[in-house]
């Protein structure tokens, strides 16, 4: 089943999960979704020092609408991102990006809520999510003139 791609579908779930995983503590950040090929999600933030101490703030998550995933495919990515957030809207310090915090909170909210969250999806294996694009991803380019003329026949030849 796949999710209506809207924001309003990407901040009602962040609600949700927000009220059932994380007791409602986190503030709503910037939601949009992405035509990334490369990552499923990503969480962002300002940062500023100040004595000593680092504060992040200007939160975002995005969310790859690129590829052809099921609702809980892209649930478990939302959440994935929202755990990066909790680490740093709380301050908590991790050991990596993907650390023994982020993969202690990962394990048991897969435990907990029967969800399938990873530190990573080899998007190798996805489809995109429409024909145009899965045309667009298996064209390998030469040059750069060849790629403009490859870009503009596929746009207006290709229905």
């Amino acid at each position: 089943m796949n999710a209506e791609l809207t924001i309003d579908y990407l901040r009602q779930a962040f609600e949700h999960y927000n009220n059932l995983i994380f007791d409602g503590k986190l503030p709503v950040p910037k939601l949009k979704w992405s035509r990334a090929k490369t990552r499923l999600g990503q969480m962002a933030c300002k940062r500023k020092m100040s004595w000593g101490r680092t504060k992040f703030y200007d939160f975002s998550i995005s969310v790859s609408n690129y590829y052809k995933l099921t609702t809980e495919q892209i649930d478990d990515v939302l959440i994935h991102e929202m755990i990066h957030y909790s680490i740093a809207y709380t301050g908590l310090k991790d050991t990596s990006s993907h650390g023994i915090v982020f993969r202690g909170m990962m394990d048991k909210i897969n435990r907990t809520f029967g969800r399938h969250i990873t530190i990573s999806v080899r998007t190798r294996n996805l489809q995109p999510r429409t024909a145009q694009q899965q045309r667009l991803s298996h064209i390998s380019f030469r040059d750069e003139r060849w790629q403009v003329f490859s870009l503009f026949r596929q746009s207006f030849c290709c229905k």
